[in-house]
C-alpha cells in the first residue's frame, strides 16, 4: 500500500514538473511577449541638469511580439505621464527619483534615475545691468569646473537671469550695487530700495524698503558677507544709513547723521567689527566707522580726494590740494585711522609730489588688486596700473578696448589672473553692455562676451557656496 501511494505521489510530481517547463515562455498556448527597454545611460545612474533646464528623453523599447504598450513616468512616487516620451522642467533644486514602468498584457519591466537639479547660478561673473528705461537687470557668465570664465562659450551665458526666475518682478530702477552675503545677494537701487535674491535660485526673497526715509536711495551697500547683524549703506544725497541685515529694518546712522559723504566707500570685515571708510569733502576727513569712531582730524586740511583704498592694514588716500594746482599727497595710515585708543592720528607715510599730468582722477573706474600691491583704474576706454608703493602714476594705459563704448566697471580673479571689464556702448542695437577679459598681469585680451547685458552698473565674482 505504501509502495503504491509512493509511486503515486511521484507521478503526479512528475506530471507538475512537466506542465511548468512548458510553461516557462508562454501563456497558455502562445510565448510571452518580454519588454526590453534601453535607456542613454544605466540603470540608477544620477543625470545632472541646471535649474530651468529642459529635460527630455525617448526610451528604446522592443518586445517579442506587436502587442499594445503602456507608459507610466513617475517622479518622486508621483505620475507625471503616460506617454512614451519623457519631459521634465528643472523648477526647483534637489534631486528627484524617476522611475519607468513599461507594460503589455504579459508583464511589465522597470528603469529607474535620478535627477538632480542643480544652481546654474553656482560660480561665475553677475553682472547688474541698467536696460534703457532705467529698470535693473542680471546677466550671468557660468565658470564650469576646472575652467576659467574666459574659456565659457558665448552661448552659455545666462541672460536676463533675474526676468527669468522673477516672471512679473522688478529690481527697482536706477540699480547701484549688488553684494552676496551668506544664501542671499543683496541688489540695491535708487528707486527701488533693496532686493534680496536667494543665490542659488536668484529669486526674490524680500525688498527692503523706507518711505519714512524719502532720501534713501541705496548707492552702495558695506554689507561682508558674514552673519553682522548691522551694516552700513551709502545714499544718493552722501547720507549714510544704517541697515539691519536680519530685521531689514532702515534707521537713521545717529554717529553720522548730520555729515554728507562722497559716493565712495569701502568696507571690511573680520572677526570682531567692520570698518567702513568714506571720504567727509566739507572738512577734507578720512573716516572709519568700526566699534568706535576714528577720523582723520585736521592731518588732510586743504586737500580734495582723489582716490582712497585700505588694503594689508594700511588705509592710502590720494588727494590732491585745493589751492596749489599740480601738488598731490599721498598719506598712508593705519587701517583704523587713528592708533586703537583713539588718541592720536595713526600716520605711518606722507609723500607730497607735484605732477603735471595726472592719468587718476575722482572719476576713474578704480579696482584695487591688493594681491600685486595695484590700483587698476579706467578712463573711458583706456585701462592703467598704478603700483601704489610708487608715487610714480603711468602716462600711457597698458589697455585700450578694442570695441565701442566706455568701460563703466571692472571686476577680477586673481586666481586665474583675470580682468573682467564692463563695457557699455549707447549706440548700440539691443543690449548695449559686453564684457571684456583681460590677463591681469600684461594685458592681453583673453575672451569677448558682446552684448549679453545692458549697461554695466556692477561685476560680482560669484564664488561657489
Amino acid at each position: 500500500m505504501m509502495k503504491t501511494n509512493l509511486l503515486s505521489c511521484l507521478l503526479v510530481l512528475f506530471v507538475l514538473l512537466q506542465a511548468c517547463n512548458k510553461d516557462d515562455s508562454s501563456v497558455g498556448n502562445r510565448d510571452i511577449s518580454l519588454i526590453e527597454v534601453k535607456l542613454p545611460f544605466a540603470d540608477k545612474t544620477i543625470v545632472d541638469i541646471d535649474k530651468n533646464e529642459v529635460f527630455e528623453l525617448q526610451p528604446e523599447v522592443s518586445q517579442q511580439r506587436e502587442l499594445p504598450l503602456s507608459y507610466e513616468w513617475e517622479v518622486d512616487q508621483q505620475i507625471v505621464s503616460t506617454e512614451k516620451a519623457f519631459k521634465y522642467v528643472g523648477t526647483n533644486l534637489g534631486t528627484y527619483k524617476v522611475r519607468l514602468k513599461v507594460s503589455n498584457e504579459d508583464g511589465a519591466n522597470f528603469k529607474e534615475f535620478t535627477i538632480r537639479v542643480n544652481s546654474q547660478y553656482e560660480e561665475g561673473l553677475m553682472i547688474l545691468g541698467e536696460a534703457s528705461n532705467g529698470d535693473g537687470t542680471l546677466s550671468f557668465i557660468p565658470k564650469r569646473a576646472n575652467q576659467f570664465i574666459s574659456q565659457t562659450p558665448l552661448d552659455a551665458v545666462d541672460i536676463n537671469s533675474f526676468a527669468v526666475n522673477n516672471p512679473g518682478l522688478s529690481l527697482g530702477k536706477k540699480p547701484t550695487d549688488i553684494v552676496p552675503r551668506l544664501a542671499q545677494l543683496f541688489v540695491s537701487s535708487e528707486d527701488g530700495g533693496i532686493s534680496l535674491l536667494n543665490t542659488k535660485t536668484l529669486e526674490l526673497e524680500s525688498t527692503i524698503k523706507a518711505p519714512e526715509y524719502p532720501d534713501f536711495k541705496p548707492v552702495a551697500m558695506n554689507i561682508p558677507n558674514t552673519a553682522a547683524r548691522s551694516s552700513l549703506v551709502l545714499t544718493r544725497s552722501g547720507k549714510v544709513y544704517s541697515l539691519a541685515t536680519l530685521e531689514f529694518i532702515i534707521s537713521n546712522f545717529t554717529d553720522a547723521d548730520t555729515m554728507r559723504f562722497d559716493m565712495k566707500t569701502q568696507v571690511l570685515g573680520n572677526a570682531n567689527f567692520t570698518n567702513n571708510y568714506f571720504w567727509d569733502a566739507k572738512n577734507s576727513k578720512m573716516w572709519n566707522f568700526w566699534y568706535y569712531n576714528s577720523n582723520s582730524g585736521n592731518e588732510l586740511k586743504g586737500q580734495e580726494l582723489v582716490h582712497f583704498f585700505t588694503s594689508n592694514g594700511r588705509c592710502v588716500v590720494l588727494t590732491k590740494s585745493k589751492t596749489t594746482p599740480n601738488a598731490y599727497r599721498k598719506t598712508v595710515f593705519g587701517e583704523l585711522i587713528t592708533t586703537f585708543d583713539r588718541k592720536k592720528v595713526d600716520v605711518l607715510e606722507v609723500h607730497e609730489f607735484n605732477l603735471d599730468q595726472m592719468s587718476l582722477n575722482k572719476q576713474s573706474v578704480t579696482l584695487l588688486d591688493d594681491f600685486y600691491f595695484k590700483v587698476i583704474y579706467a578712463n573711458s576706454k583706456e585701462i592703467y596700473q598704478w603700483f601704489y608703493s610708487t608715487n610714480d602714476f603711468p602716462k600711457k594705459p597698458y589697455i585700450t578696448i578694442d570695441v565701442p563704448g566706455e568701460i563703466t566697471c571692472m571686476q577680477k580673479d586673481p586666481v586665474s589672473k583675470e580682468l573682467y571689464v564692463g563695457v557699455y556702448n549707447k549706440d548700440a542695437a539691443g543690449l548695449k553692455g559686453s564684457i571684456l577679459v583681460y590677463n591681469l598681469d600684461t594685458g592681453a585680451k583673453k575672451a569677448s562676451f558682446a552684448a549679453i547685458a545692458d549697461k554695466p552698473v556692477k561685476i560680482m565674482f560669484k564664488k561657489r557656496s
